[in-house]
């Protein structure tokens, strides 16, 4: 637990931690306790990260793992029982209390609201769509357990939103899907000047080698199995494109089994997660990233590959639609099936004059990008919401 004093507390969406993976989501509320402490110094603050290792978190851990419906939802009504307990402990000493990246957390929202304290939901994505493409149900023999689950956490989803004092949006496309008529816009990823010094331009495109990039979280909503499916075909096609994969996740494993039987162990080079740091270097060795998504907010991985002047090939979803323009500043998947993705590919990748292009208009939107994306101006739009509830009776 990162302890900041306690008048607003944050709650990140994996509050209890159970992979390597979840640290990251546990990392970006803290950043955002870091910059609202740092511009609001008479408000002290808590980010609320429950790393167990009793009896509670190991069956936690293995509900997760299992591929039913009254396990997931038994895992939820769990994780919300034992956050409710918690905040028992420490609810008097908030007054706000921001769910980060939580849409679905209704139970707590409840208890949190009899008590008469503020609450934001600062809806980073749709945690209904990505439950209904997670692996936990993607695979299993009946479509009807996705659609129950789309259904039950996209409900869930609504009353919560309808429970919050404010609703905070990295982009008004989220909003429109949840017909939301008063809400904030405030991005979820903060440039500064660290973030510049790792990704830049190093190597302009005719530099690069004829590769293909993704990076990102190794989960099903994110269409990495797409993507792995795709290598295989282009290999068939053109033998000179390599492909890279970096990052972590539940899929790990999966993906590795994957380019085994697909034998294109020599076409792809799985790195698993690597130091952020670093990533600025990959994206400066390739000429496409890809990012065949079904769900997305803002993927940080868009942003960094605008920094480095990395031609993009994306789904239009989330807030990308919004930032992407398809042929100008980078490229739009119709669809993401492996078909899709590997056509695109193949006619993209040859064209060096195209990617110059496009790079070039990359590094000017990012630009553009940086100057709603400070932490100055994310602090500032924090403030502003925090303080207006602080003076509500």
């Amino acid at each position: 637990m990162q302890n900041f004093g306690a008048t607003v507390g944050i709650i990140p969406s994996r509050y209890i931690l159970e992979t390597r993976d979840d640290r990251i989501f546990i990392k970006r509320s803290i950043e955002l306790a870091e910059i609202l402490s740092s511009n609001m110094p008479q408000t002290k603050l808590l980010t609320i990260a429950l790393d167990n290792s009793n009896f509670v978190h190991r069956l936690l851990v293995r509900l997760s793992l299992r591929k039913d419906l009254p396990s997931s939802f038994l895992e939820i009504l769990l994780r919300q029982a034992i956050l409710i307990m918690y905040l028992v402990k420490i609810i008097d000493r908030i007054r706000i209390l921001i769910f980060y990246q939580l849409n679905s957390e209704v139970l707590p929202m409840i208890f949190v609201k009899l008590l008469k304290r503020k609450t934001v939901i600062y809806l980073a994505g749709s945690g209904a769509l990505s439950t209904f493409y997670t692996s936990s149900f993607s695979f299993h023999k009946l479509l009807n357990f996705n659609i129950v689950a789309y259904d039950v956490y996209y409900s869930a989803e609504k009353i919560a939103l309808r429970l919050a004092d404010r609703v905070v949006v990295v982009a008004r496309e989220l909003a429109e899907g949840y017909s939301l008529k008063k809400y904030s816009i405030i991005p979820a990823l903060v440039i500064d000047e660290d973030f510049l010094n790792h990704f830049n331009v190093k190597k302009r495109i005719p530099e690069r080698r004829p590769s293909v990039a993704y990076i990102g979280r190794l989960s099903r909503e994110k269409g990495i199995l797409e993507f792995v499916f795709s290598i295989s075909l282009v290999a068939k096609y053109n033998s000179d494109i390599d492909f890279l994969i970096i990052g972590d996740g539940d899929l790990l494993s999966t993906i590795k089994n994957m380019i085994r039987k697909l034998e294109i162990e020599s076409k792809c080079r799985l790195l698993g997660a690597i130091p952020h740091q670093n990533i600025g270097d990959y994206l400066n060795d390739v000429r496409l990233l890809v990012l065949p998504s079904y769900t997305e907010g803002l993927p940080s991985s868009l942003l960094e590959a605008l920094a480095c002047g990395t031609p993009v090939l994306v789904t239009p979803v989330g807030h990308i639609r919004s930032i992407i323009v398809d042929g100008k500043n980078g490229f739009l998947l119709r669809d993401n099936k492996p078909e899709t993705i590997a056509k695109s590919i193949l006619t993209l990748l040859p064209d060096e004059k195209r990617l110059v292009s496009i790079s070039e208009e990359e590094t000017k939107t990012f630009h553009q990008l940086f100057e709603r994306m400070s932490a100055n101006f994310c602090a500032r739009l924090w403030k502003e919401i925090t303080t207006e509830l602080l003076n509500e009776p």
